[in-house]
């Protein structure tokens, strides 16, 4: 022991305010973050300073390479701020942070990084209220088999790790400035008020209890595992200049789904168990591609549709009879017009004017086995 802090003390040094740069493989040899409740400790490889205020809640760590940091929990208290700040240009701006505890992850805060940003928490739900800003991000809550491809951005793979595998959004953000966002668990959820979007890349969602995220392809996840394991829940918005969504169970959108502004690509992909469920108050702004069941009683609508409503008068737009990729139709309807022409302005009216239409009973049963969103999973009743 007393030679590898020897060899880590030579190793290491000192940075401006004291604070201390351990050398990457120098694990266990002090805390990387001394004083901040989640334990922190720098892996290999790593190279980063820490400095954590315990008045404020305020942790900065700066990176000078990429970066693996083991968590006990990982929490970032209301009104404080934990960030990822890269030194010097170019290279891999990577950190993934491995959250090893059983305890609940509660991004309350603010998570920021100038630029990615992995949170891997197989053993814990992920909850974000407050908000992450990142050059892009990924959460998953399930086991990645290869750190070092993770870390480099390669094809890596995730399987069920017998913990709690969720990553909620529960009326929080989580914005990509110039890259994707990836959630990844066996049950996902998006509550109301919640945004998600990556205005230059994709955003990418999965529930299931394995999946492997490619590099490469324009549809990047492979969902696997049980039938009719997983479930994504959406009352928020998600917006990408791509969306995709993958479930091996149940995909349920009651929120705002936008790809492109209306000229992209929405998959919504599902098992031979699972259904694609478009509720009343659902949109789909988009160039739709849907594999599996889809109940779709809510809005679908891609860059001919838009171009194809007619204004009635001042304050109404008569929206045209839609089809879905099987082939079946959605009856047409009249919404309140905001402004001058049809577009997602109209849609967010249509969102607030459609709750009234009450639940199907398969929507009904359905919800009652996977809802509420704050409460999953189903020992609530879903209201009509």
């Amino acid at each position: 022991m007393e030679q590898n802090m020897r060899r880590c003390r030579e190793q290491s040094g000192w940075a401006s305010g004291g604070l201390l740069l351990l050398a990457a493989g120098c694990l266990g040899a002090q805390d990387f973050c001394p004083g901040h409740p989640g334990h922190p400790i720098l892996r290999t490889p790593g190279s980063a300073v820490c400095a954590h205020d315990p008045q404020s809640g305020n942790t900065a760590i700066d990176l000078f390479d990429q970066s693996i940091i083991e968590w006990g929990t990982l929490d970032v208290p209301n009104g404080s701020e934990t960030s990822f700040n890269f030194i010097g240009p170019g290279g891999n701006r990577s950190v993934v942070n491995l959250v090893t505890g059983s305890e609940t992850n509660n991004i309350d805060g603010v998570l920021s990084s100038n630029g990615r940003v992995v949170i891997a928490s197989p053993g814990a739900e992920t909850r974000v209220r407050g908000s992450i800003i990142a050059g892009s991000f990924t959460g998953v809550g399930l086991q990645p088999d290869d750190l070092q491809a993770l870390l480099a951005g390669g094809d890596t793979s995730f399987g069920f790790s017998g913990g709690r595998e969720w990553f909620s959004v529960r009326g929080g953000s989580i914005t990509a400035v110039d890259g994707d966002v990836v959630l990844g668990a066996e049950t996902v959820t998006l509550g109301t008020g919640s945004d998600v979007s990556a205005p230059g890349g994709a955003v990418r969602i999965v529930s299931a209890s394995q999946f492997a995220l490619n590099r490469n392809g324009v549809e990047r996840i492979s969902e696997g595992g049980a039938p009719g394991a997983g479930v994504v829940l959406n009352t928020g918005q998600i917006e990408g200049q791509t969306v995709e969504v993958k479930s091996t169970g149940d995909i349920n959108n009651a929120g705002r789904i936008a790809a492109g502004g209306g000229a992209g690509n929405i998959f919504l992909r599902v098992g031979p168990n699972g259904t694609v469920f478009n509720e009343g108050t659902g949109t789909l702004l988009g160039m739709l591609q849907v594999t599996g069941n889809f109940d779709d009683v809510g809005i679908s609508l891609g860059p001919d549709d838009l171009d194809a409503a007619v204004a009635t008068s001042d304050s109404t737009i008569n929206l045209p009879d839609l089809q879905d990729p099987r082939g079946r139709k959605t009856k047409g309807r009249v919404i309140s017009r905001v402004g001058g022409a049809a577009g997602s302005a109209a849609v967010a009216r249509e969102k607030r004017t459609q709750r009234a239409a009450g639940t199907s009973a398969s929507r009904r049963k359905m919800l009652n086995r996977k809802s509420s969103f704050f409460g999953l999973v189903g020992r609530g009743q879903a209201k009509p």
